[in-house]
């Protein structure tokens, strides 16, 4: 049945679309100091990344994938770098700014959690575990494709939209102090997640 595909693809998406790591702490750094939106535009960036590898593994494209493993080595220090410097921003951020963003800060945070995602190959090994973890079907045709796609996306979307929720509606009871913490730990977090991006291609060699 068509429908299989897309509770799979949620299934699938409910994996490799967790908000864990650099991007869910970079998303309730900016929900608590921007706001919602700025939350969400930083999840829909990483879901559009996401989703990208994701029709990669589903279509089977072998020469995307091949290069993307072949300069994993200067993406993960692109990227980790990226992450460092994202952490030392959030640090320089003491107060707490209780107030939405403009729209033209959600586009930077959209595509700088877009570019994050991109620059991270290993996207597709976890793709294969969440895969043959919820034992998704074969795909043979652009439709079902397309259903188990929606799937991974609709997910993923899921999630942010629920990280979004909770951390938005404690936003305006935090006070300076609790941000100074709150920021501090995540700023931390991403600069030793940032250093460990560089380092891990050379250590799982």
């Amino acid at each position: 049945m068509f429908y299989n595909y897309l509770v799979k693809g949620l299934g699938i998406g409910m994996i490799f679309g967790a908000p864990f790591g650099a991007i869910g702490a970079l998303g309730i750094e900016r929900t608590v100091a921007h706001g919602r939106k700025a939350g969400m535009a930083t999840g829909v960036g990483a879901g559009l990344g996401d989703v990208i590898y994701a029709i990669i593994c589903v279509l089977g494209s072998s020469l995307v994938s091949d290069l993307l493993i072949r300069f994993n080595i200067p993406l993960s220090i692109l990227g980790g770098v990226i992450v460092i410097a994202l952490g030392y921003t959030t640090y320089k951020n003491k107060s707490m700014k209780v107030k939405d963003t403009k729209p033209n800060q959600n586009w930077i945070y959209f595509g700088s959690s877009f570019a994050l995602v991109m620059m991270n190959p290993s996207m597709i090994l976890l793709y294969v575990f969440a895969q043959s973890f919820v034992g998704a079907p074969k795909v043979d045709s652009l439709l079902k494709a397309g259903l188990l796609l929606a799937g991974i996306f609709g997910a993923i979307v899921l999630w942010w939209l629920a990280l979004c929720l909770i951390v938005g509606a404690f936003r305006k009871k935090i006070t300076d102090r609790t941000y100074a913490i709150i920021n501090t730990c995540l700023s931390v977090f991403l600069m030793l997640f940032g250093v460990f991006v560089i380092l891990r291609p050379f250590l799982l060699r």
